[in-house]
């Protein structure tokens, strides 16, 4: 494949020296250091261009672009993140990370704006799913050639998923960033007063149905207490099932959607049951008001819940969960199923038309050092995308939602990563409202949300400004 913008890597990629950060050495990834330099790829130029690159005097060097979201502890402007771009610029003298916070829904509708006005910066955060989609429309660039002549970023070490959501037929357009697990939460004194074990939630998906029943709480036709809420996003609750029964969202050549089955089916009726336990969508809505979700939990009026594993440390809502007795747990699994997870996270990509792409490699390089790796999902509460360092006790101190965390993001997954991405997920969100809201049998909805699903995925292949 082609892209738009040919990056070339030459010695003039910015060059860690004996910064503060332990393991700076390790940033000869993209060499000065002779003797850690990979070979140079095929497109690389001549010797005498590298020495005339190499002798440009260090005042001369572009700043790095970098389109940041300073939120959900990321700190990138006085935290941690901050913290991490002045290690790196006083490890590599002369170089300069300019950080601009953006929005989220600035990042996602100005970055194409931005790169087909030919002012895109050199970095910006996207969410995991969209590097393909953002890959094929010209956005993102393509950075196989960085990726694979690095000696910091291991492929092999990162969780599959993550890289299967930043890669699109074997060649890379992000790198994964501060993934997330959803998790399954109960309340151990609710458990203990119905008579359930409050030290282990329900394995399976009859266990759950029992015990949505009897935490249940109804005076008359009157809900004082859920048994279950589906957490924060209408997809967690049919995906997960879905996926656990072995379903997956696109055939293995990303080319078919395929949720029109009977996995899909099942994964759906396992959905209408628990509504139906606790009096339906529409008085379970109305219980719930206009409260958050995470405060049903956190003040006792639903029992069960799943969310993000670092939620009830998130400084709105960390005081009201200290306050009750919370259990964590693996998500029920569907009969003959696996586990499974539903996940999010991030991505650093590197837009088309970068002036400077080397040293933006340079600095997401020095992101997955290990040491500032670990450091920035300990501050945010996330997961490393590297399996080693989310693993690692340094990493996890005993903490047993970061254990799980680590250990549930080897079967998580995540949305449709895939051309067409954002579209693609709006249709899978009307679908499911159009079932749990009984406007279409789940057969009627499967079919339709099939079709439109595989005209989207269509339509984003054929209009893509790159050849595979």
């Amino acid at each position: 494949m082609k892209s738009r913008t040919e990056f070339h890597m030459t010695r003039r990629r910015v060059l860690a020296g004996s910064g503060a950060v332990a393991g700076a050495a390790l940033f000869a990834a993209c060499g000065q250091a002779a003797t850690m330099a990979p070979a140079a790829p095929a497109d690389a130029p001549e010797s005498d261009d590298m020495d005339k690159a190499e002798a440009m005097p260090a005042a001369e060097m572009l700043p790095v672009n970098f389109w940041a979201l300073d939120i959900g502890g990321s700190n990138w402007v006085d935290g941690i993140g901050a913290e991490i771009v002045n290690e790196f610029h006083e490890a590599n003298e002369g170089t300069s990370v300019n950080v601009i916070t953006t929005s989220y829904g600035d990042t996602i509708n100005k970055l194409p704006t931005v790169v087909a006005g030919g002012i895109p910066p050199d970095i910006s955060y996207i969410d995991a799913y969209l590097p393909k989609d953002f890959g094929v429309r010209g956005i993102a660039a393509d950075i196989t050639n960085y990726v694979r002549a690095s000696t910091v970023i291991d492929a092999d070490d990162y969780y599959p998923r993550v890289v299967f959501d930043s890669t699109y037929r074997g060649h890379w357009f992000g790198l994964p960033w501060a993934p997330t697990v959803f998790t399954y939460f109960y309340n151990k004194d609710v458990f203990v007063e119905v008579g359930l074990d409050p030290d282990s939630g329900p394995a399976n998906w009859d266990e759950l149905d029992a015990a949505v029943q009897q935490t249940l709480k109804k005076e008359g036709d009157n809900i004082e207490r859920l048994g279950f809420w589906y957490g924060n996003s209408s997809l967690v609750w049919w995906l997960v099932p879905f996926w656990q029964q072995g379903g997956r969202l696109l055939s293995d050549d990303e080319l078919t959607s395929t949720i029109d089955n009977e996995l899909m089916v099942t994964a759906f009726d396992l959905t209408l049951r628990f509504f139906d336990l606790q009096g339906g969508l529409d008085a379970m809505n109305e219980f719930r008001g206009d409260e958050r979700h995470q405060h049903l939990f956190s003040t006792g009026r639903c029992a069960m819940w799943t969310d993000v594993m670092n939620i009830t440390r998130f400084a709105a809502y960390e005081e009201a969960f200290a306050k009750i007795n919370v259990g964590v747990d693996t998500y029920p699994v569907a009969e003959g199923g696996s586990p499974a997870a539903y996940r999010g996270g991030g991505a650093h990509l590197m837009p088309e038309g970068s002036n400077n792409p080397d040293g933006a490699f340079s600095f997401l390089e020095w992101l997955f050092l290990e040491p500032n790796d670990r450091r920035f999902n300990d501050v945010r509460d996330s997961l490393p995308a590297r399996r080693s360092v989310a693993q690692s006790e340094e990493f996890t101190q005993g903490d047993p939602l970061r254990i799980q965390g680590a250990r549930e993001m080897d079967g998580a997954q995540w949305v449709v990563s895939a051309p067409g991405g954002r579209a693609i997920i709006g249709i899978h969100v009307r679908m499911a409202s159009s079932i749990w809201n009984r406007e279409k049998t789940v057969p009627e909805a499967l079919a339709d949300g099939n079709a439109q699903v595989q005209q989207a995925l269509d339509e984003a292949l054929e209009n893509s400004v790159v050849e595979f």
